[in-house]
């Protein structure tokens, strides 16, 4: 059994330096404790300190409260340096690799989230296009074109011109009506991973560009022309 130490019998408990050699040992067997570098507080190891190892159990020489305190500093004295390299070529490349480890590491969160960000922020993501379209016009006329061949392609000797024509008519009278942007979309998309479609007008349909982009190239439905 320990004997306590005379001095513990005090109104005051002394220092942790004063303490018996032995009681200190087995209070720090049974409750961990350390002292900050910081503060010089003894606080007990594991819900007052960080780990600094985890895998070798071992715990920072300051105590969380004086841990943050010296990040929040050296945050906010290193924001310019830290903004300075983001902006940079090697930092935007930096943040590149580290963006697509991550998508390709979580493809389903990716998806949601970025869906949720179009949904909420349609205008921006609107604007977004139409900028790109202006910097980026040998893209998107290559972009047309290989759209272009890809119809030229997919349309079979029996297709009717004349009712493909009536569909892009009427898309422009739909958009009209309703005051929102209306695109021809391809019941079957023309190229995707399971299946082509043709370019045909039983594989054709009316939907709200925002429709069409949330469906891409995905096949919902057969068209008649299936069956």
């Amino acid at each position: 059994m320990i004997e306590l130490h005379d001095s513990l019998t005090r109104d005051r408990i002394p220092p942790v330096y004063d303490w018996p050699y032995n009681l200190l040992r087995e209070i720090r067997r049974i409750f961990p404790i350390r002292t900050c570098s910081k503060c010089s507080k003894t606080k007990p190891e594991t819900p007052e300190f960080f780990y600094w190892h985890p895998t070798r159990h071992r715990f920072e020489a300051s105590c969380k409260i004086c841990t943050s305190a010296r990040e929040k500093v050296y945050n906010r004295e290193s924001y310019h340096v830290r903004r300075a390299y983001e902006l940079s070529d090697k930092g935007k490349a930096t943040a590149s690799r580290k963006n697509a480890k991550f998508r390709n590491a979580h493809p389903d969160r990716t998806k949601a989230a970025q869906k949720a960000w179009r949904d909420e922020n349609q205008e921006v993501n609107s604007q977004r296009l139409k900028d790109w379209r202006a910097e980026n016009p040998a893209k998107v006329r290559r972009y047309c074109r290989q759209r272009y061949a890809i119809k030229k392609q997919a349309m079979p000797s029996w297709a009717k011109q004349g009712y493909i024509d009536l569909f892009y008519k009427l898309a422009v009278i739909e958009a009209a009506r309703i005051g929102a942007a209306v695109e021809v979309d391809h019941i079957v998309p023309l190229q995707s991973d399971l299946v082509c479609g043709l370019h045909c007008e039983d594989n054709l349909q009316l939907l709200t560009r925002k429709v069409n982009m949330s469906k891409g190239n995905r096949l919902n439905e057969v068209p008649s022309y299936a069956n």
